[in-house]
């Protein structure tokens, strides 16, 4: 599953696992909105999942991510 995407779509997945919105991947990759929403669509795709949720999930318990790390980036100011 995580073999089959691109570097750039394992970068957007990792921050959408921290919870970064599309706005903010885009803004922190220097790439335009329509190229992050376009990555996230082939990310679900490549996962068989549903959502960014289920993606996240799966890219939390790969890059070891702790809930720590999520809630501090949930907390943030928004861009």
């Amino acid at each position: 599953m995580l073999e089959d995407l691109s570097e750039r779509e394992m970068d957007v997945l990792q921050l959408l696992a921290v919870g970064y919105s599309n706005i903010q991947i885009a803004k922190k990759l220097y790439l335009a909105l329509s190229t992050i929403k376009a990555h996230v669509q082939s990310i679900l795709q490549k996962l068989n999942v549903n959502n960014r949720i289920q993606a996240a999930i799966i890219a939390a318990d790969y890059f070891g991510i702790q809930p720590e790390e999520i809630v501090k980036v949930a907390n943030r100011p928004k861009c």
